[in-house]
Parts: C-alpha cells; structure tokens; sequence
C-alpha cells in the first residue's frame, strides 16, 4: 500500500469514525418510548458498523488475531468502557475511539485478558480518557 493510498484509508476510517462517535455518543434524551427506540436502533447500528470498521482495517485486524479477540470481545469492551468511561475526549468518543486506534485497541485487548475486576477498569478507563484529552499518539502503557 503506496503512501497515497495509506492517506485516504486513514482520511476516510477517521470520517467514517467521527460519524460513529456522534452516533455512540449522543447524550440526547429521548422523548417517547418510540424516540427511546429510535435512539437505541441507531447505536445497534453505529455499534455494528465501529466493529466493522475495526474488522476491515488490515492493523487492527492483525491485532484483533494476535490478541484472540472477536466481535464478542468487542461488544464486552465496548460495553465495559461505556459503564466505566463513556465520555467525550477532544472529540472523541472514548469507548468507541478506544477500540479505533491500534495503540488503544491493544491496551484494552491486553486488559481484558488480564482482568474483569470493576475497579481496575475505572482506572483503566480513566488511562484511555486522559490518552485522549492530551491528544496522545503513542501506545499506551
């Protein structure tokens, strides 16, 4: 894959990415049961589409395989993060943004095979917030 090719995966996971954030991560309170649906069918969605997203990318599938992880182990991390960090980071949506990028992608699939303990996900949670709101680039520690 030449440079300019690289350019254009990356420009469009990152627009795909930011359209998935806004779905995940929209705080607005529904009105109606039938709005309360409405809201919980467009997550199931953009959910669907984050897991996609990170199956199709060859870096993050790659380390998906490395790891043993699967869409199961996906949907358990996604929601692990929502209940223990489900915020907004400098625009991102940190539980689904989390699971986007390879330096975070592989600090919660190492998580995850080496702890289910609530409190020890808050402070991992709380890692991957701070990675975001100092616009960090590297893997995480």
């Amino acid at each position: 894959m030449g440079f300019l090719s690289k350019f254009l995966h990356s420009w469009r996971k990152s627009k795909r990415l930011q359209i998935i954030n806004r779905e995940l991560g929209d705080v607005s309170i529904p009105k109606t049961i039938q709005d309360l649906g409405i809201l919980g069918a467009r997550r199931e969605k953009a959910k669907q589409e984050l897991f996609s997203l990170i199956e199709n990318d060859p870096l993050l599938a790659d380390l998906m395989e490395r790891h043993g992880g699967t869409r199961e182990t996906l949907e358990q991390a996604y929601r692990t993060l929502c209940l223990t960090g489900g915020v907004w980071a400098r625009g991102h949506w940190v539980p689904a943004s989390s699971l986007a990028y390879g330096g975070t992608l592989q600090f919660v699939l190492t998580s995850i095979r080496r702890t289910a303990d609530r409190s020890e996900w808050l402070s991992i949670s709380a890692r991957l917030v701070d990675y975001f709101k100092k616009g960090e680039f590297k893997p995480i520690i």
